[in-house]
């Protein structure tokens, strides 16, 4: 069975009720993008500036619809540096309040996808694991997270189809 590790970018909770989002950024993101806070939080004007028009209308409607178990989305964030997005896989539970998620910059997912595709693996004999594993252990159950684990390899199966 063939190992890939993926970076987490960062954590996001959104709570549709009061229209916030607080981003625990993982170690390596903050050190790829220089940025000295370990965390943000943003109320909802400052929600419309940071995310893409188009996927701040994802938060309404994950948050109002009750979904059973883990989904996943392409969610687009500007960054400070230039006209940019950040785009990223994002591994969701919905919650009481709204919902909570794992963002995975795309690139590492594409690249992923494009070694299994190249070379003569079987996309169902990937093992998926997500580095800095520990650290979002703060945020989610180990149960969630073998979840998540599972949904990003059904993510890989779903592109290599």
């Amino acid at each position: 069975m063939d190992a890939y590790s993926l970076p987490w970018a960062f954590y996001m909770k959104y709570n549709n009720r009061l229209k916030e989002m607080t981003l625990y950024l993982s170690k390596g993101f903050k050190e790829k993008t220089e940025l000295s806070l370990s965390q943000m939080t943003l109320n909802k004007s400052d929600i419309e500036e940071f995310i893409h028009r188009y996927d701040y209308r994802k938060l309404s409607y994950f948050s109002g619809i009750q979904l059973n178990g883990t989904f996943d989305t392409i969610l687009r964030f500007k960054m400070s540096h230039g006209k940019s997005y950040l785009k990223t896989y994002a591994v969701c539970q919905t919650d009481q309040t709204g919902f909570r998620c794992i963002h995975i910059e795309e690139k590492y997912i594409f690249k992923i996808h494009k070694n299994v595709r190249s070379s003569e693996l079987f996309a169902s004999r990937l093992n998926i694991d997500i580095e800095d594993f520990e650290s979002i252990s703060e945020f989610e159950s180990t149960q969630n997270l073998m979840k998540i684990k599972g949904h990003l390899h059904n993510i890989i199966l779903r592109m290599s189809n």
